[in-house]
């Protein structure tokens, strides 16, 4: 992580690390409803990317207020300022080893 000199700096992170957090989701959670064998889990887990695409919505909104841009996927993950939040990769990881017992 950079230094960050003022509470601003630390705000823009934490946004940022947010931001990632709730795309990763919207992106791993179709496959988990896909897969997803019992009805109430499937509801759960559709219920849960509504809920996360509107978490989206708002840091758009609050990155607006903070003159600031989401990081746009890449190609090339991690270079040119593309943060991404390590602990939901982590969540989703194990959650896709439990798939494959």
């Amino acid at each position: 992580m950079d230094k960050m000199n003022q509470l601003r700096d630390l705000l823009k992170h934490q946004i940022e690390d947010l931001y990632s957090a709730e795309e990763q989701i919207i992106e791993a959670l179709p496959s988990m409803i896909e897969k997803a064998k019992d009805r109430q889990l499937k509801k759960a887990l559709e219920d849960h990317l509504r809920i996360t695409q509107v978490h989206k919505e708002r840091l758009d909104d609050i990155m607006s207020l903070l003159d600031q841009e989401p990081a746009r996927k890449s190609f090339l993950p991690g270079l040119f300022g593309s943060k991404k939040c390590k602990g939901i990769e982590g969540l989703i990881k194990e959650g896709e080893k439990i798939h494959h017992l």
